[in-house]
């Protein structure tokens, strides 16, 4: 008897350890489990929106070239070199010596921006029309590495014998107004020069550094930097048009910016030009200055660049 009620007791006592076991045993899981989500998932989890990030600044430098219609006035087809690239682009004849440069987009090819070459054009000046890197076969930079192209565009029109070199002058929008503006102060022999709808400083655009930024956000953002220096090829620091006003001063610069764009102050580079002149477009966005105000564009853009190069025949 004694031995059946000690006997009871013990499986009873090796139940609850065996259940403890169990109850042990499953708890290490789920320790591991957890420890395996915050060293692996969460970190994955937090790459999310670094990936996006990359993808989104990296796809836009190797994008895809747009082809246009070619220009409905007169023209020729040229090419010429720019660096290790060959560059094609649109002449316009006008009728006089001067011309203007109009500069590489982010992916259009060179049948782009051809309203604002017409308006040029229909001034009296050459123009030039110039495509993106991306229909060359090279990433785009946003601007910064298609100033040199200008430069190259330049050589081509003084090259050709019917340019005078000290009648010419560069135009552009959105990332090619930040070429324009690259361009025009790598080329002391550029007249003037008109950006429309560019960044003034690209890292303040996209808000690199700025204090109070989320931290998803900052994740997001760390990815656009990375995205860009790996397809560009150069940081997206050099993105500072502000910083190299100084170095087209004196030379006019006409501003051109919607009351409506985001991420844009021209005002920012308007104060830094010694001789500048600002149109802000009323209840316009990025891009359409011309088709809202036809006759203002008429006046202020062609009126710059026929002012700024044809002065002594007036």
């Amino acid at each position: 008897m004694w031995c059946w009620c000690s006997s009871g007791h013990a499986s009873t006592a090796g139940v609850r350890a065996l259940r403890n076991g169990t109850l042990q045993s499953r708890l290490r899981y789920w320790r591991r489990l957890i420890l395996v989500f915050l060293a692996v998932l969460l970190p994955a989890l937090l790459l999310i929106p670094v990936g996006l990030g990359f993808m989104t600044t990296h796809e836009l430098t190797q994008g895809t070239c747009v082809v246009l219609a070619p220009p409905t006035i007169p023209h020729d087809e040229v090419t010429f070199p720019s660096g290790d690239l060959t560059l094609t682009a649109y002449f316009i004849p006008g009728d006089s010596d001067a011309a203007v440069i109009i500069a590489p987009p982010l992916n259009h090819d060179h049948g782009g921006q051809l309203d604002y070459a017409g308006l040029l054009n229909e001034a009296g000046l050459n123009v030039l029309v110039m495509g993106s890197r991306l229909c060359a076969g090279e990433p785009s930079s946003f601007g910064y590495t298609e100033g040199d192209d200008v430069t190259a565009a330049y050589a081509y029109l003084v090259g050709r014998g019917d340019i005078n070199p000290e009648r010419v002058s560069a135009h552009g929008f959105s990332a090619a107004g930040a070429a324009a503006l690259f361009g025009t102060a790598r080329t002391p022999q550029i007249k003037a020069v008109s950006a429309m709808g560019n960044y003034h400083d690209f890292e303040q655009s996209i808000g690199v550094n700025r204090d109070g930024a989320p931290f998803v956000e900052q994740l997001y953002i760390t990815g656009l930097v990375w995205g860009f220096r790996v397809g560009a090829g150069v940081p997206i620091s050099a993105l500072k048009p502000v910083d190299i006003i100084d170095e087209i001063n004196p030379r006019p610069i006409l501003l051109v910016y919607g009351t409506l764009e985001p991420l844009i102050d021209g005002r920012i580079l308007y104060e830094a030009a010694e001789n500048g002149t600002l149109w802000e477009v009323e209840g316009v966005g990025h891009g359409g200055y011309m088709q809202a105000y036809p006759d203002e564009a008429r006046e202020i853009i062609a009126g710059f660049h026929v002012a700024a190069l044809l002065e002594e025949d007036e």
